[in-house]
């Protein structure tokens, strides 16, 4: 066993190939709980996955999880041979894939994620290979995933690789992981930010030359009442989701999808310059400094309450565009695309807006992340041949 897994672990072996992979996205419902509670969640979930709690380590932090209420697209990833298929969220913020295990523990203090969700069984792939390593993650709330390696065949449509390593998960205490509507995570972020040395899904893609491209791209539907909440394009993009041509920014550290951003303003004033982009699709808030969030908030016209920005729902055209210029290209935010979230109690009153506090820094850096409030404007292209983030108009294909 030991010779086998060996053999396979330098070998890397294409089942299907195909130079463009499409998989469809689906949407997860709003939440009709606490929404500003929720917020507060994905914020801490943030502010974990980004290690900005110094009391824990690099390790412990850099895929981390607390709430899954802001992540909203995922898509069908098989593991093992027969196919063993999952609902996997695709995390441009992470770079690990991890599956709840067959082998979960049970009781209370395990919790009973697993048993809510599709598991994987080594027992019944003939392609397994074991591996064995601990894996553990660590969230907001100080409790933590727990499990450990495998290897096996990962396939993503019509598109294979043999030698995936990922993170069967047998400890899932937490209740946002219990009602979580996807499985597990698919990390699409660089290699140097995967926990215990994982090589993610893409590159091991990008090894097997499966793409005549090393592209992806992301649409990702802002419209409640589409069916269908958009689509991951492996190798490539699709002109029928947006319009004009692509705006490109260099990827400036090879950890996260970081970019530069040469300034951010409103009504003809700069709200902060010079600053970092982080782009990741596994969080639908676009966070910025707090105290710059809660004057831009007050300059856009919201009303600021509890540390959040609320608008009038039914009035959104009267209020200010915020400007994005990234490699000097101007992408432009309208109200319709900040303004979110109608609060709960009053939701043909007062919606919330889309602009989130985290104080975040890279590099002495003041971080920006652009999560789908963003994303959902613009078809977004992840470009590994040439290191950088292509950004064009999203719309909304026709139908015939």
């Amino acid at each position: 066993m030991k010779v086998l897994g060996a053999v396979l672990l330098l070998t890397i072996f294409t089942v299907a190939s195909s130079s463009i992979v499409r998989i469809p996205l689906r949407k997860a419902p709003k939440s009709n709980g606490n929404v500003i509670e929720a917020r507060r969640n994905a914020i801490r979930k943030l502010e974990s996955k980004y290690n900005l709690n110094p009391s824990r380590t690099r390790r412990q932090t850099t895929d981390e999880l607390n709430n899954f209420d802001d992540a909203q697209y995922y898509g069908l990833v098989s593991l093992g041979t027969p196919p063993q298929p999952f609902q996997l969220l695709f995390d441009t913020g992470s770079s690990n894939l991890w599956v709840p295990s067959s082998k979960c523990n049970t009781g209370i203090e395990a919790g009973l994620a697993c048993e809510n969700h599709n598991q994987y069984d080594s027992d019944t792939s003939s392609t397994y290979v074991p591996n064995g390593q601990p894996f553990e993650i660590q969230y907001a709330s100080g409790q933590s995933i727990s499990g450990y390696l495998s290897q096996d065949v990962c396939t993503i449509q019509n598109a294979s690789v043999s030698d995936q390593i990922f993170a069967e998960i047998v400890d899932e205490p937490g209740a946002s992981f219990t009602v979580a509507r996807f499985d597990g995570i698919l990390g699409m972020g660089y290699p140097s930010i995967a926990v215990d040395n994982s090589t993610p899904v893409f590159d091991n893609m990008m090894e097997a030359e499966l793409f005549d491209q090393n592209v992806f791209s992301f649409y990702l539907s802002r419209k409640t009442s589409d069916e269908v909440g958009g689509e991951l394009i492996l190798g490539g993009t699709d002109p029928d989701y947006y319009e004009g041509d692509f705006s490109y920014a260099d990827v400036t550290e090879k950890w996260y999808w970081q970019i530069d951003i040469e300034e951010i303003s409103a009504l003809n004033s700069t709200v902060e310059s010079n600053v970092h982009g982080i782009v990741d699709t596994g969080t639908s808030l676009l966070t910025g400094p707090k105290e710059v969030i809660k004057e831009l908030n007050r300059q856009l016209g919201a009303i600021v309450l509890f540390g959040f920005g609320f608008f009038f729902c039914l009035d959104k055209q009267r209020y200010p565009n915020v400007t994005f210029t990234i490699n000097g290209q101007d992408l432009v935010l309208t109200p319709e695309d900040y303004i979110l979230d109608p609060h709960p109690l009053l939701p043909t009153v007062l919606c919330i807006s889309g602009f989130e506090g985290l104080d975040f820094q890279t590099q002495g850096v003041d971080t920006w992340v652009l999560g789908d409030v963003f994303i959902g404007k613009f078809y977004t292209l992840f470009d590994r041949d040439n290191d950088r983030v292509g950004f064009a108009t999203a719309v909304t294909p026709t139908t015939e």
